[in-house]
């Protein structure tokens, strides 16, 4: 989590979020300081608007601590939400981290050398499109090029995973959801 001062304290800096932190709302998640103790900063020695997570690619980049599942929730200057100096731009500014740390995701060892998939997707729909949002899937298990007409939603991405991996569901939530297997090769 950008700008996440740790420790399930639900605080960070002006820019974090506690609502864009799924992890705090499982309670053996945020009731156990072992497991609050993997939620981590993902940029410590930076704040703010372009802050990247440098705690997120150094783990892609290393072969004995990366976890096979990460999770990455830019701060409100990257993701769109927040109007931050110099540029004063949401859109501009979530283009510009984007364009920034995706080569870095898709060029790291685990996505070089492992069957690696990118999820990128947005929590809000556009007034014009109501009740839909953008997600966008990257790297070597996924198809090039591909669209879908297919709707999911949030629930989709944990019952893509359950089936990736052949994992029980969660809730009753997910396993109503349509995994978004379309998007990946055979």
């Amino acid at each position: 989590m950008e700008d996440y001062n740790g420790g399930c304290s639900n605080t960070g800096t002006a820019y974090y979020r506690n609502t864009h932190n799924p992890f705090l709302y499982y309670t053996d998640i945020a009731s156990s300081i072992t497991r609050c103790s993997r939620i981590v900063d993902a940029n410590p020695s930076a704040i703010g608007y372009l802050a990247l997570p440098t705690t997120l690619i150094t783990d892609l980049n290393s072969t004995t601590t990366s976890s096979n599942y990460m999770w990455l929730t830019p701060n409100t200057c990257d993701d769109g939400h927040t109007l931050c100096a110099p540029l004063n731009n949401t859109v501009t500014q979530l283009n510009d981290y984007l364009s920034q740390i995706v080569p870095k995701i898709l060029n790291s060892t685990i996505f070089k050398s492992q069957q690696a998939a990118l999820l990128i997707t947005w929590d809000e729909a556009s007034s014009k499109t109501p009740n839909k949002v953008t997600a966008i899937w990257a790297g070597s298990p996924v198809k090039t090029s591909y669209k879908s007409l297919s709707a999911y939603d949030h629930y989709s991405t944990a019952r893509t995973i359950e089936t990736a991996w052949n994992l029980p569901t969660l809730t009753g939530y997910d396993s109503k959801a349509k995994p978004m297997t379309e998007f990946f090769l055979p």
